[in-house]
């Protein structure tokens, strides 16, 4: 299975590259899926629902978010409609999201992770125990693909 991930997408720049090459490099590369992470694609901190739509069209499957996923108070309601738009999972249980997302491609299942460091983030559980919690469930444990998005800002975790 191929997969495309895209780092970092920021602001209208980023919004703009990732339209006017996405398609090419998906007609190229055949990706199965294309992950993105959005935390930061309107003005450098969250998304709005324009961004969300901007990026939907140019071929972003898969959303995935950081320390800044929630800068836009409108990705609350993008988070709640949309499985695929994935908040970290190990933030704050009272804000409902998707920590991870099982997407069916034409190569078959993937399982995508999201999860954020500790160091230098607040209120954030461990990552590790939240994604060994996850690999447990047994819908994901059957996908044998699985990509884990591990936003930190320190290269030590």
């Amino acid at each position: 299975m191929r997969l495309l991930f895209i780092g970092d997408v920021f602001g209208r720049p980023g919004r703009t590259i990732v339209r006017r090459l996405l398609p090419q490099l998906k007609e190229e590369l055949q990706p199965a899926v294309v992950v993105a992470n959005t935390e930061n694609a309107t003005h450098g901190t969250g998304m709005t629902r324009s961004a969300f739509e901007e990026l939907s069209a140019a071929g972003v499957d898969i959303f995935t978010g950081g320390n800044h996923t929630l800068g836009k108070p409108e990705i609350l309601d993008l988070m709640q409609k949309y499985s695929h738009v994935l908040c970290p999972g190990n933030i704050s249980p009272a804000i409902k999201r998707h920590g991870s997302v099982i997407w069916q491609t034409p190569d078959g299942l993937v399982a995508v992770i999201n999860v954020m460091g500790q160091y230098c983030m607040n209120g954030v559980d461990n990552p590790f125990r939240y994604v060994e919690e996850v690999l447990r469930d047994p819908e994901i444990a059957a996908v044998r693909a699985k990509v884990v998005d591990f936003h930190a800002e320190a290269t030590a975790e």
